[in-house]
């Protein structure tokens, strides 16, 4: 789908607003929400929109990760942080990603609602093994340390997330996921890393 801004932003907020109101009772949503835009580009608090149908502009949003796959070696994160310093945390996030993978471009994304960024990085494809470590290790410490907010979000632990998981989970939860896992999976169809300390 052709991007509906005539300049790519450097951000942009998708938005979906539904009601259960039946026009019957008078409400028009579209008109409430036309007549708060003119009032909010008027006084500078929203710089462009543009409106269309719901799953055409959701139609973008999906689109994103699988063209960032085709663009080269990806290096993906999915975190979380406060809502209030997500500005902030992208701001530095960058930072990191510019001095410790020269050459990386980022490609972020999330919902903001709940706090959850999705940091998709292309590095150029000699980048070595320790570089993307370390990389990750400075994203998680920025997430976490600096921000409070959390090194694996929506997509689980998963096997980049199993050592900062160790490092900060208290030995009571480590146990309980092990029971846990040996449990409700104790052929490991699910996977052969158990969580927790107990094997």
């Amino acid at each position: 789908m052709q991007s509906p801004f005539p300049e790519v932003p450097i951000y942009a907020v998708l938005l979906e607003l539904t009601t259960t109101i039946p026009s019957s009772y008078g409400f028009d949503l579209d008109a409430q929400l036309m007549r708060w835009l003119e009032h909010r580009l008027t006084d500078g608090l929203v710089k462009d929109a543009a409106v269309g149908k719901p799953e055409q502009l959701w139609q973008i949003r999906h689109s994103i990760s699988e063209a960032v796959q085709h663009l080269g070696r990806m290096v993906a994160f999915d975190v979380a942080v406060p809502r209030s310093r997500f500005g902030d945390f992208r701001d530095r996030s960058i930072e990191v990603v510019r001095e410790l993978a020269e050459g990386a471009t980022v490609y972020d994304f999330g919902h903001l609602g709940d706090g959850g960024v999705h940091l998709n990085l292309i590095v150029p494809g000699d980048t070595s093994a320790e570089k993307v470590q370390a990389l990750r290790d400075a994203i998680y410490a920025l997430t976490v340390d600096e921000f409070h907010g959390s090194f694996s979000a929506e997509h689980g632990i998963g096997p980049y997330n199993y050592r900062w998981y160790r490092g900060h989970t208290e030995l009571a939860k480590l146990d309980l996921s092990a029971a846990l896992h040996r449990y409700f999976d104790p052929f490991d169809r699910l996977g052969n890393v158990r969580l927790g300390q107990l094997s």
